[in-house]
C-alpha cells in the first residue's frame, strides 16, 4: 500500500509541478540536482515560501 501511495504522490506532484515523472525519481533518488525553477515551482504549488521550506529541511519548525 505504502509504494501504491508514493506512486500517486509522484504522479500529483509531477502534474502539479510540471516536472516529468522520471525528473521527480531521479531528485528523490539523489541522482539529479533540483534547481531554483524546480524549488520555485514547488513551492508556489504547495504555497510555501522557499524560506519555510528551508526552514523545516533544516530541522526548525
Amino acid at each position: 500500500m505504502g509504494n501504491f501511495i508514493s506512486a500517486i504522490l509522484g504522479i500529483l506532484s509531477s502534474a502539479l509541478t510540471g516536472i516529468s515523472q522520471p525528473s521527480l525519481s531521479r531528485i528523490e533518488n539523489g541522482n539529479q540536482e533540483i534547481t531554483f525553477q524546480f524549488l520555485k515551482k514547488a513551492c508556489e504549488t504547495f504555497n510555501i515560501s522557499m524560506s519555510d521550506f528551508f526552514r523545516n529541511i533544516g530541522g526548525k519548525k
